[in-house]
């Protein structure tokens, strides 16, 4: 172990389950996953990937199982594609717990069909990002994404 205090009482520890604060010695407590890193989000269509060319950034940390993601897209000729299914983000860096929702926020700019509050939600045990409508159960689809559209993504969720 090690250890470190002051005043006489110990304030951090570090030995084989991790990072533990104060007097905590249970394992469960122990934080012992911290990771930066970037991703490529596929921006996808029903089973499709997305045709056309666009911009796609992801940057992600990762905290215990706590994991905080953004994305940007950019869409300088908008989006083609065959396929009339929902649009949805795969390739999340971690697959999300079983049996939790978790939502995030989006900023769309020169978007068209977007509502008053969009919304973004990673289902539990998946690593698939839904973009929704205002919480109204509609889903966007290609004809969202006008030509010069940008959409900026943040969500937090626990990974497994």
């Amino acid at each position: 172990n090690f250890n470190i205090g002051t005043g006489g009482a110990q304030r951090l520890r570090i030995d084989s389950d991790g990072l533990k604060f104060g007097s905590d010695s249970a394992a469960a407590n122990a934080l012992d996953d911290y990771e930066e890193g970037t991703f490529t989000p596929n921006l996808r269509f029903g089973s499709t990937d997305n045709a056309t060319s666009y911009g796609q950034t992801g940057q992600y940390t990762k905290i215990g199982n706590t994991v905080y993601v953004t994305i940007n897209f950019s869409f300088p000729n908008g989006v083609t594609t065959s396929d009339g299914g929902i649009a949805h983000v795969s390739n999340l860096p971690f697959t999300a717990i079983s049996g939790a929702r978790h939502y995030g926020v989006i900023s769309p700019y020169a978007m068209a069909g977007f509502g008053n509050r969009p919304v973004c939600r990673v289902a539990g045990s998946t690593s698939i990002l839904y973009l929704n409508d205002d919480h109204a159960g509609n889903f966007y689809v290609a004809s969202d994404f006008q030509s010069g559209a940008e959409m900026y993504i943040s969500i937090t969720y626990q990974g497994q």
